[in-house]
């Protein structure tokens, strides 16, 4: 083989190998993904875990959430962080 015949067959390989290596992402089987306009949920069984975007009302994008999947009731566990805060309780 000559010098350039070589040459092609080695971005072959390359462009093979980065073809098999870098596959986009998808969930896992059994997990199903939703996007709302301020969320992004997944849901695994009966539970969500829920992502707010960025610079969102946290209790809007919850409540946004809540009424595209048509949930009447459950209970709410987080982590993360926010700008700014007002708790209230009842």
């Amino acid at each position: 083989m000559g010098y350039k015949a070589l040459i092609i067959l080695n971005i072959v390989l390359l462009a093979v190998i980065a073809r098999l290596v870098f596959k986009p992402l998808s969930p896992a089987p059994g997990i199903r993904v939703w996007e709302g306009e301020t969320w992004t949920a997944a849901q695994y069984g009966s539970r969500y875990i829920l992502s707010i975007k960025n610079h969102s009302e946290l209790a809007s994008a919850i409540t946004s959430f809540v009424k595209a999947r048509g949930i009447t009731s459950g209970s709410i566990y987080g982590i993360g962080a926010v700008n700014s805060a007002t708790l209230r309780f009842f």
